[in-house]
């Protein structure tokens, strides 16, 4: 974590699907209990990992459904994902390497959350990640 920079810019620490209304062509972004000041790309790669390995308990039923059912809603997931962080990319002209940098915080973070649904997968990635930074 001392290798990541520092910022004083408003995060929302909560970014997801649920959080966002959109009316009248305009997006009102809501439930700002989370927010905190930090570095903008730490917010985003939280909200990258959200969108596309989040799991909800209610997508437990989606996952023991059929093969074709779980790779519609993975690769979804991952299409919104993307087209997240690449429009970013675009606004800021930051790099996707500047906000991978967070993955190895976002993915401890997320541990200590309540989503028994992703604990597998998120140690799993955190071992690829530190064999990868190693």
């Amino acid at each position: 974590m001392e290798n990541l920079p520092d910022g004083n810019r408003i995060c929302h620490g909560d970014l997801h699907v649920e959080n966002i209304i959109v009316s009248k062509n305009k997006n009102y972004v809501l439930d700002w209990s989370n927010a905190y000041s930090g570095n903008p790309n730490g917010d985003v790669a939280r909200t990258y990992y959200g969108l596309k390995y989040g799991l909800a308990p209610s997508d437990e039923y989606t996952l023991k459904k059929s093969f074709i059912h779980r790779f519609f809603f993975k690769r979804i997931k991952s299409l919104i994902a993307k087209t997240y962080v690449k429009h970013y990319i675009k606004l800021t002209g930051i790099s996707l390497k500047e906000i991978r940098r967070w993955d190895l915080v976002v993915f401890a973070a997320r541990l200590h959350e309540p989503v028994p649904l992703e604990y597998d997968n998120i140690l799993s990635m955190i071992k690829k990640e530190l064999k990868r930074i190693r």
